[in-house]
């Protein structure tokens, strides 16, 4: 599966389309995991946790900038909704 940025139409990234055999697996495999998940303790749940979101802190200018990129024909086109909405209703308040 390709993931286009829309302004450009060039393809972002490429991804391998799930099937429903591949969900299965990951719930199975998220069920199997659970025992061992709920073993853990909170101070080391949260420590994990705590990796995990340095992580994506890490990369968040990289995040940031892939999300806006395929964001970003949603965001025109509401902008362009708004705009429409304020000419049919001048006196309308902004939110």
């Amino acid at each position: 599966m390709k993931v286009i940025e829309p302004a450009t139409e060039q393809v972002l990234a490429e991804l391998q389309e799930a099937t429903v055999e591949d969900a299965d697996t990951a719930v199975a495999r998220a069920k199997a995991a659970y025992p061992a998940w709920r073993a853990v303790t909170p101070k080391d749940r949260a420590n994990l946790m705590r990796r995990i979101a340095a992580a994506i802190d890490a990369h968040s200018e990289e995040l940031a900038r892939l999300e806006a990129r395929s964001r970003r024909r949603f965001q025109l086109l509401r902008g362009s909704a708004r705009a429409a909405l304020r000419q049919d209703h001048p006196g309308r308040r902004r939110r």
